[in-house]
């Protein structure tokens, strides 16, 4: 446990609002704020080695792992249920203030991606309906042969986003209000320079390999945004 994580990258974030663009594009989200699905850690290269998680596309389903859903389950073709984890929390400050994350909050964030001007919104005629029937669950009900790209769009890549700091600011496009449930919390950003986060001490995550071990192990990320490969190397 400790230390800083200093990492380069090639290109600073298009933004901070997923609803604009895209999950890649809005970079800093990817940490921040968690989907409904990811990559199974223990099938990793410090596991299996069923996965080598160093590109950037869908795994494939046999490595999928739930985050925000604990579980998930297609009882009919065209219709997915998730199964919100209990004990997920927000990051601790306003306007979320660390609460629990419920269904309501995960059909909240889908319909805002949708009905945004990002990629998402393409697929917003292959969802017929998104409910939260209870606390823990929600279903997605879609348009006949389109259960599969769904599950992957707003299961894997749709960050489930917080409810009142949009309705408090209208959108996320400021990097001071960012609020996820994910193992990071944005601390700074200055454009053309660096990005910086800080350790969620909060985070439910638990090393699949040392369950007893709380994730993340780093207590921040510095993260330069350094365009010219000469001077990354340097």
């Amino acid at each position: 446990y400790g230390g800083v994580l200093t990492e380069i990258w090639s290109l600073e974030p298009a933004g901070f609002d997923p609803s604009m663009s895209s999950m890649y594009t809005c970079s800093t989200v990817a940490i921040t704020n968690e989907p409904l699905v990811g990559g199974d850690w223990s099938k990793g290269p410090s596991g299996t080695g069923q996965a080598a998680w160093d590109y950037n596309h869908s795994p494939t389903r046999e490595v999928d792992a739930g985050l925000i859903a604990e579980s998930w389950e297609v009882p009919q073709p065209d219709t997915i249920v998730y199964h919100i984890r209990k004990g997920v929390r927000w990051h601790n400050k306003p306007p979320m203030n660390g609460r629990e994350l419920v269904a309501d909050d995960v059909v909240f964030g889908m319909n805002y991606l949708m009905n945004g001007k990002g990629i998402f919104r393409k697929y917003k005629s292959d969802v017929v309906s998104i409910k939260a029937p209870d606390k823990w669950t929600v279903i997605v009900e879609c348009v006949p042969g389109k259960a599969s790209s769904i599950h992957r769009i707003i299961g894997t890549y749709a960050p489930v986003l917080p409810r009142e700091v949009i309705e408090q600011n209208e959108n996320m496009g400021d990097w001071r209000v960012s609020c996820g449930t994910g193992p990071f919390m944005l601390t700074g950003y200055v454009s053309g320079s660096h990005a910086t986060f800080k350790r969620n001490p909060d985070y439910w995550g638990k090393d699949p390999l040392h369950p007893d071990n709380s994730i993340p192990y780093v207590e921040g990320i510095r993260r330069v945004f350094i365009k010219d490969l000469s001077t990354q190397l340097a």
